[in-house]
């Protein structure tokens, strides 16, 4: 079938138990873009994964390490509420900016 691998190693156990799911369930590679970049962010560069739980709904924020700041959000990712629930459960994630055009920066974010 086609499609990305990327979705699909997503969709890959991620029923959520009774504690919520588990380190074995949480994505290990996948593909975003951040939505309203701050400036000033190259490509190469290391971004840590927090969730933001101070919005409603909660949102996944990148944030750049070197400057302390926060560089944007992901929305409209393939299974995002998987993504926070791995997050709530302390499973530690970095973003790779894989390429920076205008206002788009395409990150790839890595299960640590």
């Amino acid at each position: 079938m086609g499609g990305s691998s990327t979705t699909n190693s997503i969709r890959r156990k991620a029923r959520p138990t009774h504690s919520g799911g588990g380190a074995d369930d949480c994505p290990v590679k996948l593909r975003a873009v951040i939505t309203s970049p701050a400036s000033g962010i190259g490509p190469g560069t290391w971004l840590e994964v927090k969730l933001d739980r101070t919005s409603s709904p909660p949102r996944v924020v990148l944030f750049d390490l070197t400057a302390g700041t926060v560089v944007g959000s992901l929305t409209g990712i393939p299974n995002l509420d998987v993504l926070i629930r791995c997050l709530e459960d302390g499973v530690d994630y970095r973003a790779y900016t894989d390429a920076v055009s205008g206002g788009r920066i395409d990150v790839t974010v890595v299960k640590q």
